[in-house]
């Protein structure tokens, strides 16, 4: 990754804490993970520019719809 370094205080570094939303049910698991990994990115993270929210399951449901069709016709398949 290109970018400034996380600081560091005495020899150790210090990530930032970034409190996400967790999944309700046991299937789940790959759509908050793709979705967090879309929002939080290191510039946005760096200048705490992201935001926090709790997904209902109607939203969850839109995300699988999402990127199943982002992953069934991209251009590498």
């Amino acid at each position: 990754m290109l970018g400034a370094p996380l600081r560091k205080k005495d020899n150790e570094i210090e990530p930032p804490y970034i409190n996400i939303s967790g999944q309700k049910t046991s299937y789940d698991c790959a759509i908050y993970v793709i979705k967090w990994l879309e929002i939080i990115q290191p510039e946005n993270v760096k200048r705490e520019k992201y935001e926090y929210d709790n997904w209902t399951q109607e939203e969850v449901d839109h995300f699988r719809v999402e990127f199943t069709s982002r992953i069934l016709f991209h251009e590498m398949n």
